[in-house]
């Protein structure tokens, strides 16, 4: 907790990290676009090392922001074309990938490269790479110029690049942990918010959430998770942020855009029933029967589940509280309806991400029992 007092009194003192809140991601990609166009030569040998080029013209050239969906691109004179996927905040998923590197085209003649502060949790498709913001930043720290303001930016860049390392290590999330950081009386989420950064911490904390719970999923081989993006059968995977609060979690489809989802958001943990089309449309009538379908089996899996956690399980409320002879549901609109228990802060990330594991196979069943 010292140290990371110390990061951030460090940090408020640096005019780039200040001037890199208006826009996270966008301002690291900005700051390597302005390097590339003021010392191309400088980017272009730094790259040609990491992908093991040869080429005898390493400058870059034909530098470009934000082309389609690819934060950064140059070319090479008589060398391929290097386009740059930039993560600060978040990871992208495996699928993401594959769709910018059929959007560059199908050509031998360039190279892809994930920049990321977070190692990637998968395996990266075909064609790509992965340059940490470890190894760009120790190239940075090399940097010669005799700009004097320039060499000032740049040092002061790749001290806030340090320092946003260490702070990345603090959200790594193991089983051991206590489920916590979500809660305002955590200490460092409340230095974080003292340094604007909450949501960098708060969106890595889930998301490894969900790297854990594949990891015990490939582990224990009881479904598959590998299935392709637009294969029926597949789970999808969900982590990130929603009104500043943390979220994470997985939907199964039941059938066409029906599907069973948990969604954790701070400590609510919700089990509920989606119609999600891929276009905004009315809700079909057909969904109310599903949610019918459901209400005991799903809906209410809350109140005969046994999960292995120190704390009983009884003493978790369970929301809405259903009426003597009816069970009542929360909803958002009239395509989602849901139950949640609120976890608190004692429970182990082991003890959730058993949870979860029994959820999804409690999905997958009652998904085969529907489908047949």
């Amino acid at each position: 907790m010292a140290e990371i007092s110390k990061i951030i009194k460090n940090l408020q003192k640096s005019p780039m990290f200040n001037l890199s809140l208006s826009s996270k991601e966008l301002f690291h990609s900005n700051f390597l676009y302005w390097l590339s166009l003021t010392y191309p030569d400088k980017i272009g040998a730094f790259i040609v090392e990491f992908c093991k080029l040869e080429l005898d013209d390493k400058n870059c050239t034909n530098q470009k922001r934000e082309e389609g969906n690819i934060d950064f691109q140059f070319s090479y004179k008589d060398g391929p074309t290097i386009y740059v996927e930039n993560k600060v905040k978040s990871m992208p998923y495996s699928e993401q990938l594959e769709r910018y590197d059929k959007e560059t085209g199908n050509t031998e003649n360039k190279r892809m490269i994930l920049l990321s502060l977070t190692e990637p949790s998968f395996t990266l498709p075909k064609n790509w790479k992965h340059l940490s913001y470890q190894c760009y930043n120790d190239f940075l720290k090399k940097f010669e110029t005799k700009d004097v303001y320039h060499k000032s930016l740049i040092e002061d860049y790749a001290n806030f690049i340090d320092y946003l390392i260490i702070v990345e290590k603090t959200c790594i999330v193991y089983e051991e942990d206590t489920f916590d950081f979500h809660s305002s009386n955590n200490e460092t989420l409340t230095l974080m918010k003292e340094l604007r950064i909450h949501d960098l911490f708060l969106k890595k904390k889930y998301e490894n959430i969900i790297a854990l719970l594949k990891k015990k999923i490939g582990e224990s081989s009881f479904c598959d998770i590998t299935k392709p993006q637009n294969d029926k059968d597949m789970i999808r995977f969900e982590s990130g942020m929603t009104r500043s609060i943390g979220l994470s979690g997985f939907k199964l489809r039941l059938k066409d855009d029906y599907f069973l989802l948990v969604q954790l958001q701070g400590d609510s943990y919700r089990m509920g029933v989606e119609y999600l089309p891929p276009k905004k449309q009315n809700t079909p009538n057909e969904f109310q029967n599903i949610v019918e379908n459901f209400k005991e089996t799903w809906l209410c899996f809350f109140e005969n589940k046994k999960v292995r956690i120190k704390e009983e399980y009884d003493r978790w409320a369970i929301y809405p509280k259903n009426d003597e002879n009816k069970i009542k549901l929360n909803q958002f609109g009239d395509s989602f309806y849901y139950r949640y228990i609120n976890l608190g802060t004692k429970m182990l990330i082991k003890d959730l991400i058993d949870m979860m594991l029994e959820d999804i196979a409690q999905a997958i069943k009652l998904r085969d029992e529907y489908k047949n």
